[in-house]
């Protein structure tokens, strides 16, 4: 073998192996390697820096999850804070302003009076009244009069705009005061105006062609409902509505007292003495009107 391979270090590689010295020295060089592995491994896992290192990040990925569910939280918790209470605000305005319209407005049309409320009721049967149910005589014509009395129904209201009630007829002697009807007496009225017309036509003083005829020229304004067809058709209509509007429900039962069947029973009723009391009280003297 070269001499000056042996010097330079360069041994065949099967005498390498073989070599003592060799093996010594790749034992302490994998040795080396190895020890150093693990003194790497060990620095990156047991080193005290680098395990705080991990606990930082990990407590700022923590911290940083909290914040970001808190900040959702109060941002969802704000808006419907703020969608309450602006609905509370809007309600509240809504209120204000229908308080204030209420309190500036006119009261609607149909106001209670007073001193209409409050009739006491009483029980009452259905029975036949022998003078109403009479043809068109004197004394049954005067009892159907009498029902509605000389005031026809007709009553005086001072200051009726504090009611909210419309315009009514003028009064002719007190400016303050206005002329009204009620309901119950405009439904006698109409019923007293069928009940003639029916038998002038039965006892022959009505005629169809008058009874159809145009109303004469001289009546105009209220004055021409008065005439025929106009105000019996007008009255028929006026009836069903008040019946309707009652609707009274008190249950019915047949009599059959002298052959003639009639649903009686008792009833609760407005005490008649309180109604006429009431219009005597407030009456307007309408014995010229024609209504």
């Amino acid at each position: 073998m070269p001499f000056g391979a042996i010097r330079d270090g360069f041994l065949p590689s099967s005498a390498r192996l073989q070599s003592p010295r060799y093996a010594a020295v790749k034992e302490y060089d994998e040795n080396e390697r190895q020890s150093s592995f693990e003194e790497t491994n060990s620095d990156t896992f047991d080193r005290p820096g680098a395990r705080g290192n991990q606990w930082r990040d990990l407590v700022r990925m923590l911290l940083l999850g909290v914040t970001v569910f808190i900040t959702a939280f109060a941002g969802t918790s704000a808006a419907n804070a703020f969608r309450i209470a602006g609905c509370q605000v809007r309600k509240e305005h809504h209120f204000q302003n229908h308080a204030a319209s209420a309190a500036v407005s006119v009261p609607e049309k149909g106001t209670r009076i007073p001193f209409l409320e409050n009739v006491p009721m009483k029980p009452s049967n259905f029975t036949p009244d022998e003078l109403l149910g009479l043809p068109a005589l004197v004394e049954s014509n005067k009892a159907w009069d009498a029902l509605i009395g000389p005031s026809k129904g007709y009553i005086e209201i001072a200051h009726p705009e504090q009611y909210g009630l419309p315009p009514g007829v003028r009064h002719p002697t007190d400016p303050d005061k206005s002329v009204y009807g009620l309901a119950m007496t405009h439904q006698l009225h109409c019923l007293i105006r069928i009940r003639k017309i029916y038998y002038d036509f039965v006892d022959g003083r009505l005629t169809a062609e008058s009874f159809h005829a145009s109303p004469p020229l001289e009546l105009t304004g209220i004055l021409k409902l008065n005439h025929g067809s106009l105000h019996l058709n007008h009255c028929f209509d006026y009836l069903q509505e008040g019946i309707r509007c009652a609707a009274h429900m008190d249950v019915q039962y047949p009599d059959m007292a002298n052959g003639v069947g009639i649903l009686t029973g008792e009833r609760m009723c407005k005490d008649w003495t309180h109604v006429y009391g009431i219009l005597n009280e407030h009456a307007f003297d309408a014995s010229n009107m024609t209504l």
